[in-house]
């Protein structure tokens, strides 16, 4: 590609030579999908560290999801796919999270969330979604705060009211899995 460049006047020759005493031939992502699994742990671990949080797994259905995409965008596009899915979860990245942060591009894979039994609306299921990611931060934080809210809120970083607010959201639809206010 380069070399086309030079005929037309578009890359100094001389620059070129010197590149291409470095050439290195890495294989696409999608030509080794064997190099998946050990990227996902290692740019999850990356992620962990700056997010400054516990280590953070990732499900067998997730893995497998990742092995079956194109990676049109290579280790860049899996480096980023596994930071965004970490930014939203818990402790296990799960399918439906790496299946929302994925680009419609490249997939292989038929359907990567299933759809619920009576064909849930886009936008319900988009709600949900957001609902089930804020129930598991505001828990975690809860967590991580041993039961002060103030503390829990600042991890967040929302304010205390907007804090209390989600959390009697979350008591009246019971779902902070039976662990009570705080």
């Amino acid at each position: 590609m380069l070399e086309a460049r030079i005929d037309s006047a578009g890359f100094r020759e001389d620059l070129f030579f010197r590149l291409a005493e470095y050439v290195i031939a890495v294989p696409p992502l999608r030509a080794r999908p064997q190099d998946i699994g050990f990227l996902a742990r290692r740019f999850l671990d990356q992620a962990r560290d700056s997010l400054a949080r516990p280590r953070i797994e990732i499900a067998s259905a997730a893995l497998e999801l990742l092995c079956g995409h194109d990676w049109p965008g290579n280790v860049r596009e899996l480096r980023s796919v596994l930071r965004r899915a970490a930014l939203g979860t818990g402790d296990t990245v799960t399918v439906a999270q790496i299946a929302g942060c994925l680009t419609g591009r490249g997939k292989r894979a038929a359907p990567l969330i299933p759809p619920e039994p009576g064909g849930a609306k886009l936008r319900g299921r988009v709600r949900d979604t957001v609902r089930q990611i804020e129930r598991d931060a505001v828990i975690e934080a809860r967590e991580q705060a041993g039961g002060n809210k103030a503390q829990a809120a600042r991890l967040l970083g929302i304010d205390y009211k907007t804090y209390r607010v989600k959390l009697k959201t979350m008591m009246q639809r019971g779902s902070t899995d039976g662990h009570g206010p705080s």
